[in-house]
């Protein structure tokens, strides 16, 4: 058992070696190495109404369902021997799949950190205990104001109060089984609603004893490949906060404020929908963009496919090749995002 575990990590640890050098030097479109970290949307069902967010907006560019377990087995099997980190949820609530629970005591088998992103909306203390004895190890939680009021401008038909004993439910069984899992994380988009109360929102994350991480709002997650960055300024503009150390983008210029205008993820990460469809990142929805299905073909196929070659020939040349469709030209044509 020991050895293995060894063995794992020497393979892990070779990938990502091997990954990094190809991503940062040579920019080839057919890779050797294999993504170190992915996302899993578990479900596209969510019990909220955020207004940015195409699940919350009701939008039908992709159909609607939960992963199943097995799909899930699939993607650790294939994939579990090359990587670090899981981080499951992008368009739902995870923990309206049932299975959510099951699925992280699974990746740990192949010694994969998980990290899950909730509304925390849903919740009993029977889950919470399930919660900490499957040892997620991070789990983020989106509270977007320190009152009902301020909270549910954007958390549509969310419970602030709910989620606050939530957090305390979850709190009281790490204790119960002495454990250090999962790190719980409060995660504050600011808005101009909320701004005001950042800080009294990290008063209260220090008093429940858990991390706080402040966010900034982005605009339409859905759209936001397809527009330009003045188009993304006013998507978002009703939100923005007014003080601008706190958003991503120059309020003179209607710009966003850029790192670097490329793309890492085409070497390095990958995004698997519930239904098992592979995507080059968590902001791509509709489901015309889907580079390939692991539920009918391997992923190491999907991984060096054409629409994976030309992303990447594209990302690196910054040519947009006009013969092959991906949804990556986009990010070329209006920046890339972060």
């Amino acid at each position: 058992m020991w050895l293995n575990h060894k063995i794992g990590l020497w393979v892990k640890a070779f990938n990502h070696y091997l990954i990094s050098f190809q991503r940062k030097f040579l920019r080839n479109e057919f890779l050797l190495g294999m993504p170190e970290y992915i996302v899993v949307d578990v479900t596209n069902i969510c019990n909220l109404n955020c207004p940015l967010c195409p699940t919350g907006q009701n939008r039908k560019e992709y159909p609607k369902g939960k992963m199943e377990f097995k799909t899930f087995k699939k993607i650790i099997d294939e994939l579990g021997v090359w990587l670090y980190d899981i981080s499951i949820g992008d368009w739902g609530e995870p923990f309206l799949n049932d299975e959510l629970c099951k699925m992280v005591e699974y990746a740990h088998k192949a010694n994969i950190k998980v990290s899950v992103s909730t509304n925390l909306n849903i919740l009993n203390k029977e889950t919470a205990e399930k919660i900490v004895k499957s040892k997620i190890d991070c789990l983020y939680v989106s509270i977007d104001g320190v009152s009902q009021n301020t909270y549910e401008k954007y958390r549509k038909n969310g419970n602030f109060d709910k989620v606050i004993k939530n957090i305390n439910l979850i709190l009281e069984a790490k204790e119960k089984y002495k454990s250090s899992a999962p790190e719980l994380i409060w995660q504050f988009l600011a808005t101009k609603y909320n701004e005001t109360e950042i800080d009294t929102a990290k008063d209260m994350a220090g008093k429940l004893g858990i991390s706080f991480l402040l966010g900034q709002i982005r605009c339409d997650t859905g759209r936001e490949l397809f527009m330009s960055d003045e188009e993304k300024f006013n998507n978002v503009a009703p939100w923005l906060p007014k003080d601008e150390q706190y958003s991503r983008y120059d309020y003179k210029l209607r710009l966003r404020k850029r790192n670097k205008p490329s793309c890492d993820f085409l070497w390095n990460f990958t995004v698997i929908n519930w239904d098992g469809s592979v995507v080059p990142c968590c902001a791509v929805y509709r489901e015309k963009d889907v580079f390939g299905n692991i539920t009918n073909r391997k992923f190491k196929h999907i991984w060096n496919n054409q629409k994976y070659r030309t992303a990447r020939r594209m990302v690196k040349s910054k040519i947009i090749d006009n013969k092959i469709q991906t949804v990556c030209a986009n990010c070329l044509k209006n920046g890339f995002i972060d």
